[in-house]
């Protein structure tokens, strides 16, 4: 379960911190364990794989995708996120060795070829790196794509601080300092006008409102445990569950 819940509220923050990584290196262990010894079908059971569902018939096109995890230096996806008008499709996942985010950008026309035909078409997903704190654990808990589609947006969890990460998506490049939110934070969403983000954070009962042209951050307490939050299509309230 999730770690603050396995603490007492009132266990030190350096205490937090340490069993927290504890339970991250023993998920980590469990999650690499699987991917290596995992049976089936062509890819194992437990590598990273994106699948396309035809929602018309409800059936999977073709064989999942493998998005080419190293199980040994690379942390899980915990989110992926689309483009505004469908071409790319986002996947950052925590490489460890050396600490970086690398990012899959997938060209969905592509993918669909792909899937369809069964046979490899050359640019189907590209890699990018970009840098990562050295404290973060985890692949990116939270993306989101501005609705402009210039900007992807990483909620990044380092031991119990959170901090938003912003890259480019022309040029797949980091932009601006990481913005600090609130403690385990882990979902993002963006008004449709692009103007605001909003985050949830867990532990500290609390959404952080960020100004997406400045910065700026705005903290605003709310019911304990918070996991997320949906935009009205106004962008005048955010929903917080």
């Amino acid at each position: 379960g999730p770690v603050m819940d396995e603490l007492p509220k009132e266990s030190a923050p350096h205490l937090q911190r340490a069993a927290r990584h504890d339970v991250v290196e023993r998920r980590h262990a469990l999650e690499q364990r699987h991917v290596l010894e995992g049976p089936g079908d062509p890819l194992p059971r437990y590598a990273m794989r994106l699948q396309v569902v035809d929602l018309s018939t409800g059936h999977v096109v073709g064989v999942p995708f493998d998005l080419q995890q190293d199980p040994t230096s690379e942390r899980v996806a915990n989110d992926l996120a689309i483009s505004p008008d469908g071409t790319r499709l986002f996947v950052p996942l925590l490489h460890t060795a050396p600490h970086q985010n690398v990012i899959r950008v997938i060209d969905l026309a592509k993918l669909e070829q792909q899937l369809s035909s069964g046979v490899p078409v050359p640019g189907v997903m590209q890699k990018k790196s970009v840098a990562a704190d050295n404290s973060q654990e985890r692949s990116p808990v939270s993306v989101a794509v501005s609705p402009d589609g210039r900007l992807l947006y990483m909620v990044t969890d380092l031991d119990l601080d959170t901090e938003v990460r912003r890259v480019d998506t022309n040029t797949l490049t980091l932009i601006g300092s990481p913005i600090p939110v609130g403690q385990e934070a882990n979902s993002i969403a963006i008004t449709p006008d692009g103007a605001q983000a909003v985050v949830t954070n867990r532990a500290d009962g609390t959404i952080s409102i960020i100004n997406t042209q400045n910065g700026a951050v705005t903290t605003v307490p709310v019911a304990a445990g918070p996991i997320d939050a949906g935009i009205s299509p106004d962008g005048t309230k955010a929903y917080v569950l």
